[in-house]
């Protein structure tokens, strides 16, 4: 025989020598569960709040002169905010005598953070409205930041709010362009 007919021979034994011994093959693991299906008023909040997200970047393509429809669409999306914000409000009143003392004074921290957060996204809403022509690029991009930084705040609080911890907390980047100086 030849040296390749012998090598041949040995890798068919070392192959089939787990079958012959009896070897068992470490266990599979199980595929992961899907998550449960978001309900259908899920799936259309999720895509509102993206279509509005979309609609807040537009805003930086805005000329000054188009400054009018720059700010009806931040308005719309300002007032998605706060519809969402007096959702999560609702669910955590509705939660509160099951809360620890701990988690409400979370809650309370976080719903401040967002009402700060809300109120100087007015602010740069308000110079939106204000600002001259000059000041237009800066501002709108500093509403737009403002915006993003919202989000992100109240993607973590509704998070929190279903009771995940914070190493499993969705840490996707939001899209954010702080140009704020």
């Amino acid at each position: 025989m030849t040296r390749t007919s012998y090598i041949g021979i040995a890798m068919t034994a070392l192959l089939c020598m787990p079958l012959a011994t009896g070897a068992q093959q470490p266990p599979q693991k199980a595929p992961p569960t899907p998550p449960a299906p978001a309900t259908k008023e899920q799936t259309q909040r999720q895509e509102v709040r993206k279509e509005v997200g979309e609609a807040v970047d537009s805003i930086r393509t805005y000329s000054f002169e188009r400054r009018q429809e720059a700010l009806a669409v931040a308005r719309r999306s300002m007032d998605e905010l706060d519809a969402q914000f007096d959702r999560m409000q609702a669910q955590s009143h509705a939660d509160w005598t099951k809360m620890s003392e701990a988690t409400r004074s979370r809650s309370q921290r976080t719903a401040a953070e967002l009402r700060r957060q809300r109120n100087a996204l007015s602010e740069w809403y308000g110079g939106m409205r204000q600002s001259s022509a000059e000041a237009w690029t800066e501002v709108k991009g500093n509403f737009i930041a403002s915006y993003h930084d919202m989000v992100a705040s109240m993607q973590r609080a509704r998070d929190d709010l279903r009771g995940q911890p914070p190493e499993q907390q969705d840490a996707k980047p939001e899209k954010k362009a702080d140009q704020r100086k």
